[in-house]
Formats: structure tokens, sequence, C-alpha cells
């Protein structure tokens, strides 16, 4: 019985736990005996300091003994010893010695001329640029190839930065005060949901959307909005207190409206806001297949002409990745004659080529915009359009990323059929492997 109790979970955890107060037991005693006035050690130190207490306090000074118990060599040791006894047995004497070089005027240093250079480009900015961005400029524009922190360092030497009132501690110090003035929203803002779960009331509500069925409606085959409503539920993660409304909309309107009122039944400010998908962020988009086209976009006419026309005016084709489902999948034949009339509009090919089921992920624009825009507004409430527009223009990065983004207020038709007899029109080109997926369409 008592092997079967050690083996299993209970006795491993019981065994831990002894474990753990008698090291700490042991401590506590090498403190007391050897470190009095509780100088502040380095884990080096400490565990050289368990060395001296095994040896002067276990063994009574026997080396042999003491080396052959802690699995060190006698040398090691005596050494150890020694240095320690030399000090008057001063627990600080044991910490190790600093590997930085005592002598540092045979270093390879930056010439004359670079030290100038950094200088003049500091100057040339006004004193704002930073160590990243000189470092940048001199092997953009001199050609010169500098790390940042040489940079930084002959800035602290010529007293041109000064520590304590950096760009970072300048931040720190804006934080701190809109911390101060709204500790719950401030500190929720910029933490992952797991790290706020716990921090405060209103620091992170799950929000979640459900349709209900009316009842004494009948219900037919599909999915009848008429016919049901929309629960909105909110769960404080910190006191659990659940919220629940009910809207016979389905608008983003209505969401935004429940959202109001939902925030005023609370007894606290709602910091951030935490949906299992997008559907939850106030949106109500349709998938349209000509909302992807530039021709019923007039608003976005100008900026294709400018990529077709200014960046690329030599390009010959478009060329256009895609996910194989959604609005622009290879089924969809309205998305197939709308770019047929973009070819046309051009005078250039577009050349499709889609992702195949499952490999969404390997999507260029997943790693170069999406992520950096979940980024931006991670932590923050979606509650109206205007909120995510400007979180999305907002976007830019130090490799040279700027996002633009603007509202489409057009109204686009539902239910467009497509006949035979236009997408027979369409001049496609179907590629030998796997047609299906990629495909050309020239301008007629």
């Amino acid at each position: 019985m008592a092997g079967n109790f050690f083996k299993n979970e209970t006795g491993n955890s019981l065994i831990n736990k002894a474990r753990n107060a008698i090291f700490v037991d042991m401590q506590r005693m090498v403190q007391k005996a050897l470190n009095p006035e509780n100088h502040h050690l380095s884990p080096i130190a400490k565990k050289r300091l368990n060395w001296m207490y095994e040896l002067y306090h276990r063994q009574n000074g026997n080396i042999s003994k003491a080396h052959r118990k802690l699995g060190i060599s006698r040398q090691w040791l005596s050494a150890i010893k020694n240095e320690f006894e030399q000090s008057g047995k001063d627990p600080r004497s044991l910490e190790p010695d600093s590997r930085a070089p005592h002598d540092t005027s045979k270093r390879n240093r930056i010439s004359k001329e670079t030290e100038n250079l950094i200088l003049k480009v500091r100057k040339d900015s006004r004193n704002a640029w930073g160590k990243v961005k000189i470092a940048r400029v001199l092997q953009r524009d001199y050609g010169v190839k500098v790390h940042p922190n040489t940079a930084n360092n002959y800035l602290r030497l010529h007293k041109l930065i000064n520590p304590k009132i950096s760009l970072k501690n300048s931040n720190a110090w804006k934080a701190k005060k809109e911390r101060e003035q709204n500790p719950q929203s401030a500190s929720a803002k910029w933490r992952p949901p797991k790290a706020i779960k716990d921090y405060a009331p209103g620091a992170l509500v799950e929000r979640d959307i459900k349709f209900i069925p009316i009842p004494g409606k009948q219900l037919g085959p599909g999915l009848a909005r008429d016919n049901f409503w929309s629960q909105h539920t909110f769960i404080d993660s910190f006191t659990r207190i659940r919220v629940l409304e009910l809207t016979a909309g389905h608008t983003a309107t209505d969401a935004v409206s429940c959202r109001r009122k939902i925030q005023a039944r609370l007894p606290f400010e709602i910091a951030s806001e935490n949906s299992d998908n997008g559907n939850e962020n106030n949106g109500t988009y349709h998938p349209i297949p000509t909302l992807f086209i530039s021709t019923p976009m007039p608003q976005l006419r100008p900026t294709i002409r400018a990529w077709s026309g200014l960046i690329y005016k030599n390009a010959k084709e478009i060329f256009i990745t895609a996910d194989c489902g959604g609005s622009n999948g290879y089924r969809v034949k309205l998305w197939k004659t709308e770019l047929q009339k973009l070819a046309n509009e051009l005078n250039k090919i577009i050349h499709v080529s889609y992702f195949p089921p499952g490999t969404s992920k390997w999507n260029k624009i997943e790693h170069r915009l999406f992520c950096f825009i979940s980024k931006n507004w991670r932590g923050v409430p979606l509650i109206d359009r205007a909120s995510v527009v400007s979180l999305i223009g907002s976007v830019k990065t130090k490799n040279g990323l700027v996002v633009k983004a603007k509202l489409d207020k057009t109204l686009y038709q539902k239910g467009i059929k497509v006949s035979s007899k236009e997408l027979e029109a369409v001049k496609m080109e179907i590629d030998k492997f796997h047609g299906e997926w990629n495909y050309w369409i020239r301008p007629s």
C-alpha cells in the first residue's frame, strides 16, 4: 500500500513539498550562519555559500569529504575556501569575477569620419532621430555600416542624448499618467485576453451573439432571419456577471445600440471585449463578389489606375492570389465576369491562382498585412465602423508598411444571377495544372 501511495500523483506532490521545505530550511540556516548581515548575493554566490556551509558545518572542514559530497573538484573547493577565509569569511567575496575586459584601449573603434557622420545625421534630424534610424540612414545614404548601439554610445559620449529623458521613458511616463487617470481601461488596453482575464471588473468582457427562435413562428427550410431574435450575451471575466439583451434587428446599428444598453446596466466600464469571431464586432457585411472588383466601386478606380499606370506601368499582367472559398472562390461565376470587366478597363491580362482548400494560411497577405492589423487593434473594443477604419489605417511598421483604409458606403445588389451566355463571354484560358485553380482572363 505504501509503495503504491508514493507512486501516484498525491504521493509525488507530498515528496516535492517535503523537498522544498528541506531546501528552504537549509537556505535559512546558511543565511543565519554565514550571512548574518543579509548581504545581497547573486545566484552563483549563494551556491558557493552553500558549499561553505557544507564544508564547515556538516563535514567539519574536511575538504576531501566535502568535495565528494558536493560533486566538485578538490582544487576548486580549496581555492574558494582560501578566498573566503582571506576575506574574513565575508560572503561578498564569493561573487564571481567580472568577465569584462580590464583594458579596452586596443579595441577596434570607428574612425573619426564615421563619428562625425553620426553627429551630422543626428544634427540634421534636429536631434530627433534615435540610434536605430541613424544607423539605417548611415548605411543607406553614406554606405557606412554602424551598429545602433555604437551610434548610441557616441551620442551619449557627446551628451546629445540623456537616458533619463529618452523616448522610452517619455512613453512610460505618458502611460503612467493614463493609468492614473483611468487605471482599469489603460491597464487592459494593450494586454492580451489571457493577461487581463482576472485583472479588474470590466477589464475583459466575453461577447457572443446567437439566434433565438421567436415563439409562435413557423420555421421553414433554411435560416430566415425574420423568424429569429439576436441574443447578445456579455460575460465579465472577473465578476462573472452575465447580461443578456434581445434585438429584433440584425444590423450593426442594432448591435451598437444593444451594447450601449448593456453598458448602462453594468456597474463598471467595459475596457475591452473578446469574441470568438469577427461577426460580433458590429459588422453585418454580406459576401458580394462585386465588392472586390474596382468596376462597381468608382471611389477605388483612381487607386487601381495609379497602381497599373504609374507604379506598374510596364506590367503586362495582374497576378491575383485568392482563397478557394468565399465571394472570390473559384466556383463563383459573378467573380469571373467582374474580372473580365476589370481586364477590359485596364487592358491587361489578369492571372488568378487559388490556394487549395486548407492552405490559406500560406497566403502572403496573412503575414504581411493582417497580422499587423490584428496587433494594432488588440484589446481595443470595435464598437463602430469609424474605430475599425481608424485602427486599420493607422498601421505602420519600421520596414515601411503603410496601410490606407476607407469606408465603402456603396450599396451593392445581392443575389445577382449570371447566365450561361455571360459566362461564355469571359475570355478565360485554363492552365494545364489544376485549371480550376489557375487561369488567365484576357481583355476582350
